[in-house]
């Protein structure tokens, strides 16, 4: 099946979106160029869970199928962001380092600029990246992706990490939730 057909068929199915329990942890591994700069998580000590919003999904199609519609554009602007939104991808390099550039088109016609950088990417199991709006500004907040096979079906987990709570909670104003659905 196309991967977009498969995305759209599973958008009506359940899923879950929950903050950590207090104490959880949440590990995000630094990419193997370096630390950068502005980073807004820790990478190593206790995350604050008021800052983190995990989305997960189950997806009718097998975990190889599911990485490719996360790395290539044609998947990614047939069915990324929260329903009546469209995307167009301006750039895209999937590689460490590279850069996804792309603009959200909301349905009542404003324009959404975003970026992800590329930090970490570890085939078919694991994405990591930052993610911002306008080019040169600082990253909103940084990003995990896991991918796990569950018989012919695919667990994609989202955890976002962000800066402050309110910068958390105004996410959900933006359709966070709705999107990972």
């Amino acid at each position: 099946p196309d991967v977009a057909d498969v995305v759209r068929t599973d958008r009506r199915k359940p899923r879950t979106a929950e903050i950590h329990p207090r104490g959880q942890r949440a590990e995000f591994r630094p990419p193997r160029a370096g630390p950068r700069h502005g980073s807004h998580s820790d990478m190593t000590a206790e995350l604050d869970p008021a800052r983190i919003l995990k989305v997960d999904r189950l997806v009718r199609a097998p975990i190889s199928l599911v990485f490719e519609m996360f790395s290539d554009a044609r998947h990614l602007d047939a069915w990324w962001g929260p329903d009546g939104f469209q995307n167009e991808t301006h750039e895209m390099d999937f590689s460490v380092g590279g850069l996804w550039r792309y603009t959200m088109h909301g349905p009542d016609g404003k324009d959404w600029p975003n970026w992800i950088r590329y930090r970490e990417i570890s085939p078919p199991t694991r994405i990591a990246y930052e993610h911002g709006g306008e080019m040169g500004e600082p990253a909103h907040f940084d990003g995990i992706i896991t991918f796990e096979s569950e018989g012919d079906k695919t667990r994609i987990t989202m955890i976002l990490i962000f800066p402050t709570q309110a910068a958390r909670d105004a996410t959900f104003k933006f359709g966070a939730v709705e999107g990972g659905k």
